[in-house]
């Protein structure tokens, strides 16, 4: 194979030409490179300028990875015969990618070369000083003394005394909160002062065989969609397993856990994550495909890695040829448990007389099992990982997967809540029902190329006088403040009524929009985004009518014009009462197009409360449409699934109600249809919706991207159930 051409350096002040970007590697040293990437760099090409730049030995080099920081703060390591173009941000011609480590050792005993172990050092500092590693008190203050070692050398107390260090730089937020100035000032230089003697690159060894006997010692995070409102979900994936936590107040608890020893089949579709074992079958739901399969990789990767760990870990025992521990970590060790004897005279140094040591067993152990990883085990072995995908060489999990299917699961293993969406049945349901869908298309796709969706709108009934309704209770001079635009009101047939106002008023501007969709009863509510004034109305509306989502088309501000006023606390876990509702953020997650937000509101005179989900599309601008039609998609897909949960109506709303509102709940409905194998008349849809709501899907602009998304639907829905198909025949 030829050799990959070698990225250009960034000269200072340089520009990035046309169709190229710069790219700033940075290292755990606080150094930094920047090299020119185009479309066609994959992420082979950028490990290689890291390795060069940093002057790491090949095969230690292979311990790390190129890594993206998502917005989540999850590190999403490159595939290395990839390219990554499409990944990075478009509008940016600078942006940032971290050499890291990728492949934690359990026991860095056995790392020799000193350049590779400083850089792991500085890693493993870094995941305890940012919270990715999670240790106790006494830990963290034996971290910081290995740390003050390294940097400062032997601690002398006439020159150091007691606030000789910056907390910050060796403790972790959290330790530094719990623990009093006096217990810092007084521990942590006792502890460094024990250590006097050991050279620097010891007490870099010390800290990292510390580190490594913590529980979450070399664990990637990556958050997936909860279902609980107080604490945030992650799976963690290392060289020892697979497992899923739960986080909330800075405290993480493992909810299950897998070693790489037993038998789990892992496996995604668009983004749902399966974990399958012998007796049970686990659901996780991330925030993309691309994510997904990225954690499904780098699982099979990490499983691939300690396959090989395990039989290089053997040939070393059998050779009795395994390192020994240090003796500044057994001081050490011997410090923290209480063995050790202080003696102090006025004319001399603090002295370290070790009581006798039990022999500390050279091996790490992690329940049942030993594992002793090492940095010259990373060339492949020929072992073939046991899943039903890829089993990349560490560093290149680059592979489709082959598992990326649909799997009709047992109904009576135990699922994680959500696991079986309406979608995913819909979705098993067409296998087989191909030419359906292409028929769909098809006759979609002609509509579209003969502009059939202008010349419909054109012809849609504008006056409501045509289809007799009425807005008196709009027009009643009590109620006209309460419409946010003089021209847009519900129908007096339709409207939704309120019943528990205090002061007797049953007036909102909202609507109930009924939709038959097939086998399929569908129920909205459509309405302005909340003024001033309708804060307690609408809440009071969301109250009553049980509903369980809202959806939010618009933001508060656009264009310098207040569209639709907040009516949720935006700080988490802050509460804001609206009259006789008190509402409660307790959970926001942010996708690129959306967010994704969980309210406790809670009736004040009945001390009753409920949970609310809010969808929030971002990007969809007034009187226009998105640009990002699969995002739409999603964010449909979403809504849907939330809504196949909710007691009540979902709430949907822009600012007027109508435009963007009316366009959801078009796509929403004709989506229903689609999953059931059934055409959809566009036309004769809207006509309905507009029956029971004045002016819905307000402009031709919105009812032709209504057509293109729906399109865009059927090729996904195809793309879905072919995929399905294919796999179910190997």
């Amino acid at each position: 194979m030829a050799s990959l051409p070698k990225l250009r350096t960034v000269d200072q002040g340089a520009t990035a030409g046309k169709n190229e970007k710069h790219c700033t590697i940075k290292f755990a040293n606080s150094t930094e490179t920047t090299v020119v990437v185009n479309k066609d760099t994959i992420g082979q090409q950028l490990y290689d300028a890291a390795v060069a730049f940093i002057k790491l030995e090949p095969q230690d080099a292979n311990l790390f990875g190129i890594a993206l920081v998502d917005k989540y703060s999850d590190e999403l390591f490159l595939a290395l015969d990839r390219k990554f173009w499409k990944l990075v941000p478009s509008n940016k011609a600078l942006f940032t990618v971290t050499f890291k480590t990728m492949f934690y050792l359990e026991d860095n005993l056995l790392v020799r070369n000193l350049s590779t172990r400083h850089m792991l050092y500085l890693q493993v500092q870094q995941d305890v000083l940012e919270g990715r590693l999670l240790v106790g008190d006494e830990t963290a203050l034996s971290l910081a003394a290995y740390s003050l070692q390294a940097q400062m050398g032997n601690y002398d107390r006439s020159k150091h005394g007691t606030q000789y260090f910056h907390s910050p730089e060796y403790l972790h937020n959290s330790v530094i909160n719990r623990l009093s100035v006096q217990t810092l000032q007084q521990r942590v230089p006792q502890l460094h002062e024990a250590l006097s003697g050991v050279s620097a690159d010891e007490a870099e060894l010390c800290y990292l065989l510390e580190a490594q006997h913590q529980k979450d010692y070399g664990v990637h995070f990556y958050h997936f969609e909860s279902r609980h409102f107080d604490r945030q979900s992650l799976v963690g994936l290392s060289t020892r397993g697979i497992a899923t936590y739960t986080e909330s107040n800075g405290l993480r608890s493992v909810t299950e856990s897998w070693s790489w020893a037993d038998q789990v089949e892992l496996r995604f579709h668009e983004r749902k994550f399966v974990i399958q074992t012998a007796d049970a079958i686990i659901a996780l739901y991330f925030p993309g495909f691309k994510k997904a399969r990225f954690v499904l990789e780098f699982a099979t990767a990490s499983h691939k890695y300690h396959r090989m760990v395990r039989t290089i870990m053997k040939e070393l025992d059998d050779n009795n040829s395994y390192p020994a521990l240090p003796a500044a970590f057994k001081y050490s060790y011997a410090v923290r448990s209480g063995v050790v004897e202080w003696t102090h005279s006025v004319n001399s140094k603090s002295q370290i007389v070790a009581s006798p040591l039990s022999t500390l067993s050279r091996k790490v152990q992690y329940g049942n099992e030993h594992v002793h990883p090492t940095s010259t085990l990373l060339t492949p072995l020929g072992e073939k990982a046991a899943f039903k995908s890829a089993s990349p060489v560490p560093g290149t999990y680059g592979s489709e997967s082959k598992a990326a299917h649909l799997k009709q699961l047992d109904a009576s293993a135990a699922l994680a809540p959500g696991s079986k969406t309406h979608r995913q049945r819909a979705l098993e349901a067409l296998v087989g029902r191909e030419h359906v869908i292409r028929q769909l298309l098809a006759d979609l796709e002609k509509s579209i190329d003969e502009k059939r969706p202008q010349e419909e709108f054109e012809t849609l009934r504008n006056t409501d006088t045509e289809i007799g309704q009425t807005y008196e209770a709009a027009q009643l001079s009590s109620n006209a403040p309460r419409n946010r635009y003089r021209n847009i009101h519900p129908y007096d047939s339709n409207r939704v009524l309120l019943s528990t106002a205090p002061d007797g008023h049953d007036y909102i501007n909202a609507s109930h929009i009924r939709i038959q969709a097939g086998a399929r009863k569908l129920s909205y509510i459509a309405t302005q985004g909340p003024t001033a004034g309708t804060l307690e109305d609408f809440w009071r509306m969301v109250w009553e009518q049980k509903s369980n989502v809202i959806v939010a088309g618009a933001l508060a501000v656009e264009n310098n014009k207040n569209k639709c006023n907040v009516y949720w606390h935006e700080q988490l876990r802050d509460t804001t009462v609206f009259g006789n509702f008190q509402v409660t953020l307790v959970y926001e997650q942010e996708f690129p197009d959306y967010i994704v937000r969980e309210l406790v509101i809670s009736d004040l005179a009945n001390q009753q409360s409920r949970i609310v989900q809010q969808l929030h599309f971002l990007t969809w601008p007034d009187h226009d449409v998105p640009q990002n039609i699969p995002a739409a998609l999603e964010f449909v897909h979403l809504v849907r699934e939330r809504a196949d949960e909710s007691d009540g109506p979902v709430v949907v709303h822009c600012s007027a109600g109508i435009g963007r509102t009316g366009s959801i709940i078009l796509i929403d409905a004709a989506t229903v249809m689609f999953e059931q194998g059934l055409p959809i008349d566009a036309l004769k849809l809207l006509q309905n919706m507009r029956t029971q709501r004045s002016g819905v899907v307000q402009t031709s602009g919105q009812y032709v991207f209504c057509y293109t998304a729906l399109a865009q639907e059927l090729r996904e829905i195809l793309a879905s159930i072919g995929e399905a198909s294919d796999n179910g025949s190997n």
